[in-house]
């Protein structure tokens, strides 16, 4: 029974197929302005007399058509006041007995009409010999567009062509088109419109009529030499061999020291010039160039910046004179002085040159030759100065000449110090130093070194001004003790130091130190230890802690002075042993040590350390 219900229905779909081949679906138009009205039909005329229905779908959704009573319903006309989709399946459906058959469909477009292309322009490059013209498309028209570039020679002003149209359509998403040698001439109209079409209809933009010469971008522009002369850099550069021809140009340009980053702004060169020279640079430095170009009449386009042409500038004599200061190392028993001379470098800008030398002499005369008392590149130089000498003369050299001289004089460091100093921590790698001034300083000098390398230390040093208050030292050490010195400058003296050690951040000391026993008794004990030198300290000790411990393990604690190096441990219980270790601490933190074994003594009896040792051996554990 069921295969007879099978074979029925197949037939009867093979009945209603044979009727819809002749249903199709009628529209105006597929593709249609997003927004506009849409009417379609679905025309089925081998059915009119059925009792079927037409149904229409958009995408999943049902559409009720437009029924009007002169219209057989196998038709089902269908309309849309505004289609507001961008794309949509148009299906045209029979229903006969609730049974759905699709029997047409159609896809709908709907988009804008093109916009004209904008920006519209074209570039003659010389070295190619061709034209290459850009433009840039508006607002998607949401259909697929074409576009037609079409240009063609002209002698009045593009209103005539003048040779073979040439036409140039690009892939999708190519904003350009090369126009060859052979379709414009560099002196004749070229005229060039862009046209962008859809197939709702097509928009073409307004001429553009230029002169190729016009309209050039030269190649980017190499400098051909360059020589450094004083303080300047002449320069030379030409236009390129295929645009030699080229007069009344312009160029720029700009320039940066090789070490730097950004350019300069565009230096404006004359007309046609093509030379230039830059000045007012810094001696024996490198620095980079480079020149770009135009038409005078700004006609075209700028060239690339050419490739970047490097050169030293010329040294210069040392521009100033050397910051000095001294200071005495060694009396001698006949009333010389051995004392070190310090200047300081100069910077870049003043030295005029990468490598300096220094020459310190007896006399001002620079020629004598036998009064040489160093020459040196240090910055710094020992003489012995004799009773008989109130001064020295120094100068700074380089190969293009010599500095102005500096006298150095050696007056007695006898004035009044400043009344207050405060040095203390500016961050981890400064130190910030403090002070009232004197009325009568002319200016104050600083020296700071480390304490870990006395004797033979390297000194610091620096100038403030009158005035000054305050100074901050640089390039300090953490966990470093410095030792810092303010001496005032008088009009005919130098101030007595004032001196103080700072640290710039502290840390625990590297160590704390073993504990050794002096005497014991039944209720006493005096333990020693050895101050922890400066340069494993890491900070100013402030305090040790004594720890003893019994065997039950009660403990007790005494803090104590930095600067003691002993303790006297009371209250202690006869017959006992004890464990004592010491705590070494700084503002940065605390470290412990190894711990000794002490026995109290019995019925008063006191003990040395020697003969401790031998009745009882000491300990040791770390903490």
């Amino acid at each position: 029974m069921k295969k007879k219900q099978g074979l029925l229905w197949m037939l009867l779909n093979l009945i209603v197929v044979e009727g819809v081949h002749s249903c199709r679906i009628t529209v105006a138009s597929s593709v249609i302005q997003f927004g506009s009205p849409l009417s379609a039909s679905c025309d089925c005329p081998h059915l009119r007399s059925s009792k079927s229905v037409v149904v229409w779908k958009l995408d999943k959704d049902f559409v009720p058509c437009n029924q009007t009573s002169d219209v057989q319903m196998s038709t089902c006309p269908l309309y849309f006041p505004n289609f507001n989709k961008t794309t949509g399946v148009l299906q045209c459906y029979l229903r006969r007995n609730d049974v759905l058959q699709l029997v047409d469909q159609t896809n709908i477009k709907a988009g804008y009409p093109p916009s004209p292309a904008t920006n519209i322009s074209c570039l003659m490059f010389i070295s190619q010999n061709i034209v290459n013209c850009t433009w840039q498309l508006q607002r998607d028209s949401l259909l697929e567009e074409n576009v037609t570039l079409s240009a063609f020679r002209s002698k009045d002003e593009c209103e005539t062509p003048s040779s073979a149209e040439y036409i140039c359509n690009p892939p999708k998403g190519i904003h350009f088109c090369i126009i060859q040698r052979k379709y414009f001439n560099n002196f004749d109209d070229l005229a060039v419109r862009v046209t962008v079409q859809n197939k709702i209809g097509s928009a073409p933009s307004s001429l553009l009529c230029l002169k190729p010469l016009f309209e050039v971008k030269v190649d980017p522009i190499i400098i051909d030499d360059a020589v450094p002369h004083n303080d300047c850099v002449r320069l030379q550069w030409t236009y390129g061999k295929k645009a030699n021809f080229l007069t009344a140009m312009r160029c720029q340009l700009h320039y940066k020291m090789a070490t730097e980053i950004e350019w300069t702004k565009p230096i404006e060169i004359p007309v046609d010039v093509k030379t230039a020279d830059q000045c007012g640079l810094l001696a024996a430095t490198k620095y980079d160039f480079q020149v770009r170009c135009i038409r005078k009449f700004l006609t075209g386009q700028w060239s690339e910046w050419g490739p970047t042409r490097s050169m030293i500038t010329a040294e210069l004599a040392p521009a100033e004179k050397l910051e000095s200061w001294w200071r005495t190392l060694e009396s001698t028993q006949n009333g010389s002085l051995k004392i070190q001379l310090m200047w300081k470098k100069l910077e870049k800008n003043k030295a005029n040159a990468d490598h300096v030398w220094y020459i310190v002499k007896s006399s001002s005369d620079l020629h004598e030759t036998n009064n040489i008392l160093c020459n040196t590149t240090n910055l710094n130089c020992t003489i012995v100065l004799h009773e008989a000498m109130k001064s020295v003369f120094i100068w700074t050299y380089n190969n293009a000449g010599v500095s102005p001289v500096k006298e150095m004089t050696f007056p007695a460091r006898i004035g009044t110090p400043v009344s207050k100093m405060l040095v203390s921590s500016n961050n981890d790698t400064s130190l910030q130093v403090m002070w009232d001034p004197p009325s009568s300083a002319e200016g104050y000098l600083l020296e700071w070194y480390k304490c870990t390398e006395l004797p033979d230390c390297e000194m610091n040093w620096k100038t403030e001004q009158k005035g000054s208050m305050s100074s901050i030292l640089q390039d300090i050490e953490p966990f470093q003790r410095y030792s810092v010195r303010l001496y005032p400058l008088y009009q005919d003296c130098i101030g007595m130091a004032r001196e103080t050690d700072a640290y710039s951040k502290e840390g625990a000391p590297d160590y704390s130190p073993e504990i050794r026993l002096l005497t014991v008794s039944k209720s006493q004990a005096v333990v020693q230890w050895d101050p922890i030198p400066v340069q494993k300290s890491n900070g100013f000790i402030t305090n040790y802690t004594v720890f003893w411990t019994d065997t039950s393990g009660k403990e007790n604690s005494s803090t104590v002075n930095g600067s003691t190096a002993t303790y006297n441990i009371t209250d202690l219980i006869p017959s006992t042993t004890y464990q004592v270790f010491l705590m070494s601490s700084t503002s940065g933190g605390s470290v412990n040590g190894t711990a000794l074994m002490l026995h109290t003594a019995n019925l008063g009896l006191k003990v040395g350390s020697g003969l401790l040792s031998q009745i009882l051996p000491t300990v040791k554990w770390e903490s």
